[in-house]
């Protein structure tokens, strides 16, 4: 049985006022998926409070608190189904 490497995807965005922001990732294989934060930067007032993780075509959830901060912040993930990791995607809020 062969698997295809899930795919995470890169996105600019503007912090929305509720604060919610999505990991988005894709599985041709329609494999559960976990989403991991490999690094945040420029985030020296912000912290991730919650991961959810999500299974096929959901979208793991990611709550970011910017306090202060005028720069924007990256935030680089990926995904897994269990069995590969995708390459890493970043998400950039201004």
């Amino acid at each position: 049985v062969s698997n295809t490497a899930p795919i995470a995807y890169s996105y600019t965005t503007n912090l929305p006022a509720n604060n919610n922001l999505s990991l988005v990732g894709y599985d041709v294989d329609k494999d559960n998926l976990t989403f991991e934060i490999v690094d945040i930067t420029n985030a020296t007032n912000s912290q991730v409070i919650k991961l959810s993780n999500a299974t096929e075509f959901q979208t793991g959830i990611t709550i970011i608190s910017r306090i202060d901060n005028d720069s924007p912040v990256t935030i680089t993930y990926r995904v897994s189904d269990g069995i590969e990791t995708s390459l890493p995607a970043i998400i950039t809020i201004n």
